[in-house]
């Protein structure tokens, strides 16, 4: 893969996940289709979500590459806790921390002070 892992450590369970399960999957595959074997060719982010493609995928890969990419989409790319996708100056999918949400408790502007 020439270009590596173009994508936040908090994705590194589900690219994880996801490369075992192709790995295994190309194992079991027939001798005569080792030449159509799924090789990785890039991970990256795109538009807040993990993109994962491959050279001779399938029906079998292409499922396994949409749930991780729908597990990616709610998982925080820089941490790899719960997320979900910002609109901040670019799209990201992030926790609240990351995205520097804070849940501190409502200011009352009646108060006089």
């Amino acid at each position: 893969m020439a270009r590596g892992f173009e994508c936040g450590d908090g994705w590194f369970e589900v690219v994880d996940w996801l490369s075992a399960k192709i790995e295994a999957y190309a194992k079991l595959l027939p001798d005569q289709r080792e030449q159509f074997c799924p090789e990785v060719i890039q991970v990256k982010e795109k538009f807040g979500g993990l993109r994962f493609y491959l050279q001779y995928s399938d029906q079998t890969t292409d499922g396994w590459i949409t749930e991780a990419e729908q597990r990616a989409s709610r998982t925080c790319e820089l941490c790899g806790q719960l997320g979900e996708l910002q609109e901040l100056p670019r799209r990201q999918t992030l926790c609240d921390a990351h995205a520097g949400k804070t849940r501190s408790p409502r200011i009352d502007s009646n108060r006089e002070g």
